[in-house]
């Protein structure tokens, strides 16, 4: 649900600090004083519910930081960060100095959430606003889109194997807990190496990991069926363990 109006209250330190700091021809003070994104707000408002659901963190502020990120070719991760120390980022964001950034899976929650038409939408906005401030003078000419389509679709692939990959591992905790846990130090590992690299290369690498899950998950699929005898799940020791049939002998004890 979106809130009425989102004011942003920079403080007198805010402004001294972006006007000492972030140059006057620096390239996003320059869009920042031409492109008026608060008009994508009304473009998107279709996305929310207006009546039901917590409240949504500014969605202008969300479309910046997927500009800041397709500009300088950013992962979700390293975008957030970059808002974090770069002063240029945060006078682009009207960020103040005491903002809580968000985490970085609402970025794809918040790409997910827009789709494919109301990021065309925004999209022909900012063109139409450029081509009205006199940043584009050339006649209109086709281009091919392919690559606008990937860097809108490649983030949502990373989040949807994310999903599998969480569900793969939720349903195969109760049999291998502790191989589980290992798998998912093994995808917290995966993240924070790619962290920083291009959104083409984090999806090639979350798919190779998600591969090795399903192949080990075939792997117990075997080991279940060809099982000998009826088993039962383990919670202390991490994996499963054979339960006698009703009326066997346990063999003495030592």
């Amino acid at each position: 649900m979106l809130k009425d109006s989102y004011n942003i209250v920079l403080t007198d330190f805010d402004r001294m600090i972006f006007e000492k700091f972030v140059p006057p021809d620096h390239y996003l003070r320059q869009l920042k004083a031409v492109i008026n994104f608060n008009t994508c707000r009304d473009l998107i408002a279709d996305c929310y519910s207006p009546t039901m659901g917590r409240v949504a963190l500014d969605p202008v502020f969300l479309i910046k930081l997927l500009f800041l990120q397709r500009h300088y070719g950013l992962a979700d991760e390293a975008v957030l960060r970059q808002a974090q120390v770069n002063l240029a980022f945060r006078f682009f964001l009207d960020l103040p100095s005491d903002a809580v950034l968000p985490e970085p899976s609402l970025l794809s929650q918040f790409r997910t959430r827009l789709g494919d038409e109301h990021f065309a939408a925004i999209f022909q906005e900012i063109v139409r606003q450029a081509r009205v401030a006199g940043l584009i003078k050339d006649r209109l000419r086709l281009k091919d889109a392919t690559h606008i389509v990937a860097n809108i679709a490649v983030p949502a692939t990373i989040g949807l194997v994310a999903q599998i990959r969480t569900q793969l591992l939720d349903a195969a905790e109760c049999f291998a807990p502790a191989e589980v846990a290992a798998r998912r130090a093994q995808a917290a590992d995966l993240r924070q190496a790619t962290g920083d690299q291009p959104n083409e290369v984090r999806l090639l690498r979350r798919v190779g990991h998600l591969r090795e899950l399903v192949a080990w998950g075939d792997e117990w699929q075997v080991r279940l069926a060809q099982a000998p005898t009826p088993l039962r799940f383990g919670a202390t020791t991490g994996g499963l363990h054979d339960r006698p049939r009703p009326g066997a002998q346990s063999a003495p004890r030592p």
